[in-house]
Formats: C-alpha cells, structure tokens, sequence
C-alpha cells in the first residue's frame, strides 16, 4: 500500500479518534460559531492554512 494512501486515510480518521476539549457533541453548541468563537480552534484553523499554503508553494515550485 503506497504510505500517501495510508497517511490520508490516516489522517480522514484521526478527527473521530480525539476530542480536545469536553464539550464537543454538545447540542448546545453550533458547528462553525464554535470553531471561529474559540480561541484555541481559530488558532488551528489558522496554522493549518499556513501550513497548506507554505506546502502548496514548495509544491508549486518543485514542479517548475
């Protein structure tokens, strides 16, 4: 099995496994307000768009 494949499914699943913080699955809190609302989500969300974006140039440029 290619380890791309493997790391994708991988990384599919990983969200199910975890939770960081009590309080997820409360029907009391929304979706999207609470990833925005929170700190520490805002914080992930945006480290990982800055990881997507420096992995997409480096992509970009090695293929060039």
């Amino acid at each position: 099995m290619n380890s791309k494949y493997l790391m994708g499914i991988l990384l599919f699943l990983l969200p199910g496994m975890i939770n960081a913080h009590p309080g997820h699955g409360d029907p009391g809190v929304t979706g999207i307000l609470h990833q925005i609302t929170s700190p520490i989500h805002l914080l992930a969300i945006i480290l990982a768009i800055t990881i997507g974006v420096a992995l997409y140039k480096r992509y970009r440029t090695e293929e060039s």
